[in-house]
């Protein structure tokens, strides 16, 4: 059923040059409008227009909606296989156009096509037919872009029933489009005799032409009655009632009666093929074979051969002559009257087509027959035949909304599968209430269950992936478990079970089922900090997965094994599996699948903690996050993302960008109730207020915090879990603290050590080490300089062998104690990884926008800090035992490493960047 190749023109059509001439002199305008009721030949118009451009050279698109494009997804993957067609460079986007862009970000999949279009090496014309269908906001929103931003490399035909509702005025005002109304396309007096020729004379012409008007489906008709019937007077062939009547007594009524019941079948059916036809039939003739005993023609075609009068009111679909409708205005008159007369036989021809449809895998058209039956127990088992919520795992989230839309809401809230398949939608939309609602009436819900995922009796066997082995359509476990994950609670309604029972739990459910809960259970573990647990249950996923074949699946887990590394301190592990993740999603859902997205945001996380994440690389994380916080994703990759990309901005004095950031996020997780991002989101805006000098406001946050999550976020929690807000309040209130070294800071301290021995204890290598390195500078801030030392060699020494070497970049806060490592490490031969380690820091803050392009030493932090105290030469020297000239090198050497040249600028500069206690 292909949309994507222009089709011949009709057989007995007549050229309409002058029409053509108009447009071919608009061509060099970016839109053309067709825009008339039917019945006008706005089709063959653009079939015929589209040959003239050819045959000048030009390269053509062709695209030809119909209502399945509705959503927008499904419209960008009808223009990207047409344009693809026309041989413009998108072999990049193939594979998410194939999947209806199902996981695509819009914006980024129309982004992509602008660059494409506006890259091409000639200017092309694209041709979209019966657009009224498809017709959306966001269908508009795409072609105003692409007339708006490639304009100059694309010229867009439509053909519409009504003008669209785009920036006409504008576009019109501009001369940038042009309308072709019904005025246009009427047939005028030269164009009528051409097309009606011999069969009439003059004054049957002239009688003609005054009913008829030009009305290009009225002269067809008119014309196909006279070959029917050469001998019938004008008057019987041009009645008042020239469409209705005309096609219910003089076509219809002198047909034979199998013609007449094939005409009704093929106008109940929409698009059609020889073979549908055949099988929607009451008495279905078999194939006929010829004298070589080879098949032949079945009595479909030969039925075709005989309408060959009626050819004009035949339209074909594709080049090869095997898929084809009946003009609009026809199919819709014959559709009326059958489904008034013969409701029976209207709803039988639906619903064998939908049997159809479903044994050859067509299952969003066999659902539509269905359905347009009334046969909503019929459509209800298609649904469940491919798996219910299970089809978004095998085909994406369109195909399996666009089926629900077929269905009425008292069908699908009171049908136990359906009802899951559509809280797993609210799901993905992030609509938590209303997929809580769902879930909750389908537990209460009876079968049917379906175990193995078999259709009740009439569904059809076929199905792109099927559930077949994937356990029953009505099995709520596996969408509960999701629904957990979306919602991220603190605890679950049983508990947590220990991992081994809930590895043999999930086992017991089909592959499908199995991987899909173990994936939740493994960010359930993750969330926890049980990353040994985690590690378990993601390998049980992943296995189970590649047993039940969801590439889907596979990549979900590869991402959350990237996750799990990353916490783990394991960069080439992460580094793996994120680019694991990457290719299953590049090859299977495109560039522009939401899967990217979330790769992309893990991998940007990455590459910010080992170092190799620039400034360069901000404006693309923040439209990942974006289009994660859009669409589909969940606390966890939001933790992630949000925490690399601050502390990205911030490294860069991207300063405006992080505060954007956050209130983006803070508002995201206040919509969506999810309060372990709202804490964490507060102690990054804490964070942020501290990195920019705002000290009082970073301890107003931190001190709310305290008293609103207690022992949440002081580490006090064994379980916490807020344990990633823990490890950064804490570090954060060391460092702001104004008690400093008082014994009540002395005690936060400890709760310092103790969380990040914790987590160092759990395999949480990467907060651990950020917790190390904080504890470290809060050591030297309380006067304990000599554990200060150590503890950051310790913290050196991790990151070292965990290849994050960020973590001591983090926010410049560290920069003051860099020089003393560097001398620590000099001497021992031991510590060469770390002093390559320091020289990777040194090389990322020596990156930054602005700033300092070197460090300061103990010494000269030293003499920093007196001349901030307003000291004089003689008496920093006097204060540090040094001499005069001592003192104007430190001086010298601190105003090359800050870029200043006065005292006063020193000092400033050093404030700003928070190098003074």
């Amino acid at each position: 059923m292909t949309k994507t190749h222009r089709p011949d023109p009709a057989a007995g059509l007549i050229a309409r040059r002058r029409l053509i001439g108009l447009l071919t002199a608009e061509a060099a305008r970016p839109l053309v409008i067709l825009a008339a009721p039917a019945g006008f030949g706005k089709s063959t118009l653009l079939i015929q227009y589209a040959q003239a451009l050819e045959a000048e050279g030009r390269t053509t698109a062709w695209a030809a909606a119909d209502s399945d494009d509705r959503d927008v997804r499904a419209f960008l993957a009808l223009l990207v296989r047409a344009l693809a067609n026309a041989a413009l460079d998108l072999d990049d986007m193939a594979v998410g156009a194939a999947d209806g862009f199902a996981q695509a970000h819009v914006t980024a999949v129309t982004d992509r096509l602008v660059e494409r279009l506006a890259a091409a090496p000639a200017r092309l014309s694209l041709f979209i037919d019966d657009y009224h269908l498809a017709e959306t906001p966001e269908a508009n929103a795409v072609l105003e872009r692409l007339l708006r931003e490639a304009g100059g490399r694309v010229h867009i035909a439509l053909g519409c029933r009504h003008a669209p509702a785009l920036d006409l005025a504008t576009l019109f005002a501009e001369g940038r489009a042009v309308e072709i109304g019904p005025d246009h396309l009427r047939m005028t007096a030269d164009e009528t005799r051409t097309l009606l020729g011999e069969a009439f004379d003059a004054g049957e012409l002239s009688a003609i032409a005054a009913k008829a008007e030009g009305w290009p489906i009225a002269l067809q008709l008119i014309k196909a009655r006279r070959a029917t019937n050469p001998h019938a007077p004008v008057g019987e062939i041009v009645s008042s009632e020239l469409i209705s009547a005309y096609l219910t007594r003089q076509i219809i009524s002198v047909l034979d009666p199998p013609l007449r019941d094939f005409l009704f079948r093929i106008a109940v059916l929409g698009k059609v093929t020889a073979e549908l036809a055949d099988h929607v039939a009451d008495d279905p003739a078999p194939e006929r074979t010829d004298d070589a005993g080879q098949g032949g023609a079945t009595n479909a075609w030969a039925m075709l051969a005989a309408l060959q009068p009626f050819r004009a009111l035949l339209v074909p679909l594709d080049r090869d002559g095997q898929w084809f409708r009946l003009h609009h205005l026809f199919a819709e008159h014959l559709q009326k009257q059958l489904k008034c007369e013969a409701p029976a036989v209207f709803r039988r021809i639906l619903t064998r087509a939908a049997r159809w449809h479903a044994e050859r895998g067509y299952n969003g058209e066999a659902v539509r027959c269905a359905a347009a039956a009334g046969d909503y127990t019929l459509a209800s088992a298609l649904i469940r035949s491919q798996g219910g919520w299970r089809i978004i795992l095998w085909d994406g989230i369109t195909p399996l909304r666009t089926q629900l839309a077929h269905l009425p809401p008292a069908v699908v809230q009171n049908d136990r599968a359906l009802c899951i398949a559509r809280g797993y939608l609210h799901c993905k939309d992030g609509q938590i209430a209303q997929a809580r609602t769902c879930l909750s009436r389908a537990a209460a819900l009876p079968g049917p269950i379906d175990q193995g995922g078999q259709a009740s009796e009439g569904a059809g066997s076929g199905g792109t992936g099927g559930s077949e082995g994937n356990g029953g359509a009505g099995d709520i476990e596996p969408v509960l478990t999701m629904l957990h994950l979306y919602e991220d609670l603190g605890t679950w309604p049983d508990g947590a079970p220990p991992v081994a029972q809930v590895i043999a739990r999930a086992e017991a459910h089909a592959p499908l089922d199995a991987g899909t809960i173990l994936a939740g259970e493994t960010l359930d573990r993750l969330r926890r900090g049980r990353l040994a647990d985690a590690v378990a249950t993601e390998r049980a996923a992943t296995l189970a997965m590649k047993q039940c074949g969801s590439i889907l699946g596979l990549n979900y887990c590869a991402i959350h094994a990237g996750t799990i590394a990353l916490y783990a301190g394991q960069h080439d592990a992460a580094e793996a599996a994120i680019q694991r993740a990457l290719d299953l999603a590049r090859e299977n859902f495109g560039l522009d699948s939401g899967l990217i997205h979330l790769a992309t945001v893990l991998d940007l996380a990455v590459k910010t903690w080992a170092g190799t994440a620039r400034d360069s690389d901000i404006p693309r994380f923040r439209r990942m996050l974006d289009h994660i916080l859009d669409h589909d994703g969940w606390s966890e990759i939001y933790l992630v993302g949000v925490d690399a990309l601050v502390h990205l901005a911030l490294l860069y004095r991207r300063h405006e960008l992080a505060t954007q950031v956050l209130d983006q996020v803070q508002d995201y997780a206040a919509r969506r109730d999810l309060d372990r991002l709202a804490c964490f989101v507060r102690c990054l805006r804490a964070k942020h207020a501290w990195v920019t000098g705002r000290t009082d406001a970073a301890w107003e946050e931190l001190t709310a915090l305290g008293f609103q999550y207690g022992a949440h976020v002081t580490g006090a929690n064994e379980d916490a879990f807020h344990w990633q807000s823990a490890a950064l309040f804490l570090s954060l209130r060391a460092a702001v603290d104004p008690a400093g070294g008082g014994a009540e800071a002395v005690a936060n301290l400890a709760g310092m050590e103790a969380l990040a021995r914790r987590l160092e204890d759990t395999g949480r290598a990467f907060h651990a080490q950020r917790l190390w390195a904080a504890l470290g500078r809060a050591l030297d801030r309380a006067g304990q300089p000599r554990r200060s030392q150590a503890v950051l060699a310790r913290a050196l020494g991790a990151v070292t062998r965990h290849g994050l070497p960020a973590i001591l970049a983090h926010d410049g806060a560290l920069e003051p104690y860099l020089a003393d490592l560097r001398d620590l490490c000099a001497d021992d031969p031991a510590r060469q990884l770390d002093r390559l380690t320091l020289d990777r820091v040194e090389r990322l803050l020596a990156t930054r926008e602005g700033g300092a392009q070197a460090l300061l030493s103990r010494r000269e932090r030293d003499v920093l800090d007196q001349l901030a105290q307003g000291q004089s030469n003689k008496e920093i020297a006097r204060v540090l035992a040094l001499t005069e000239n001592t003192v104007k090198f430190h001086l010298k050497s601190i105003y090359a490493k800050l870029g200043v040249q006065r005292r006063g600028e020193a000092v400033a500069k050093a404030r700003a960047r928070a190098l003074l206690q």
